[in-house]
């Protein structure tokens, strides 16, 4: 119970030389959910993952372990290890009387007027309301120095977006598993944007299959677009490129206009390969996969 009370009492006064140890010694990546329960007692509801305290309520993301979690933006960490730490002060505390060392920090201003002071090194970020300088939010993620902790899938699509390879980007054109008159529709539409484009863009097409699936079926949606756009749109096929972007929840298509001056668009899939449902399709003749690579 000191201890707790002790823990409460300073919840508000976060020293800079504790930063880079996270959240009272409670560190994303190496800090697990026994360490945080031992300083602060159970989560309100059994196995959760918010903790009401007398001065502040706090939010505690686990890892599910294996990568899954947030995959494929996940970390290499045992299941039950601390991802990350979102503080709500109660009352709200001005920025000044923190004892949070933002000189380091950078700046930004986010659409409803909230400042963040946002610290990558260390893993920590301040959300103050600009109008009277109250804290409403400390953040703590893992620090910079923990990047070798990342999942494979990770590493590798930050390697791309880090090289000017690849970009997160938002399609021209997209759809869900509809009908083909449907399909048609936005087919017909990218088509038209085309018309208005450079005739040296590069036309990338990513498809993705849904939970259920057969072998291939990503690259299959693609290039179902793909004939589309070349036997009834007169597109050049070669200036065409096929991605498999792998599951989602439902299954889609991904159409992209991309300059010589772009990179290529990320693929953005959100279920881990392992949770999908592979059916076997008697009418392929070839249920494994060939991937076109850009």
């Amino acid at each position: 119970m000191k201890v707790f009370l002790t823990l409460v009492s300073v919840i508000l006064g976060v020293a800079p030389s504790t930063q880079a140890q996270g959240w009272h010694g409670i560190k994303p990546l190496h800090s697990t959910r026994q360490d945080v329960e031992r300083l602060v007692g159970p989560p309100i509801k059994p196995n959760g993952i918010t903790y009401d305290l007398k001065d502040a309520r706090v939010n505690i993301v686990y890892s599910d372990g294996d990568c899954m979690n947030g995959w494929p933006y996940g970390w290499n960490v045992k299941p039950g290890t601390v991802l990350g730490i979102t503080l709500y002060p109660q009352p709200r505390p001005r920025l000044a009387e923190l004892s949070i060392d933002i000189s380091k920090s950078k700046k930004f201003i986010d659409p409803s007027g909230v400042t963040h002071y946002n610290n990558d090194d260390d893993g920590v970020s301040v959300a103050v309301d600009t109008n009277n300088y109250e804290v409403k939010v400390i953040e703590y993620y893992p620090a910079a120095n923990d990047v070798h902790l990342r999942c494979p899938e990770t590493a590798a699509r930050e390697r791309e977006i880090a090289s000017g390879e690849s970009a997160m980007r938002s399609p021209d054109v997209s759809y869900s598993d509809s009908t083909p008159q449907r399909r048609e529709i936005y087919l017909s539409h990218f088509a038209d944007l085309l018309q208005k484009a450079d005739p040296t863009v590069t036309i990338h097409i990513i498809g993705y299959a849904g939970l259920r699936a057969t072998m291939g079926e990503a690259e299959a949606r693609a290039r179902l677009a793909q004939d589309y756009l070349v036997q009834k749109r007169d597109i050049d096929a070669t200036r065409i490129v096929i991605i498999d972007g792998g599951y989602r929840d439902e299954p889609a298509v991904e159409l992209f206009i991309t300059r010589r001056d772009q990179p290529k668009p990320l693929a953005s899939p959100n279920v881990y390969p392992k949770n999908v449902q592979i059916i076997k399709d008697n009418k392929r003749t070839n249920n494994h996969p060939r991937i076109t690579k850009p």
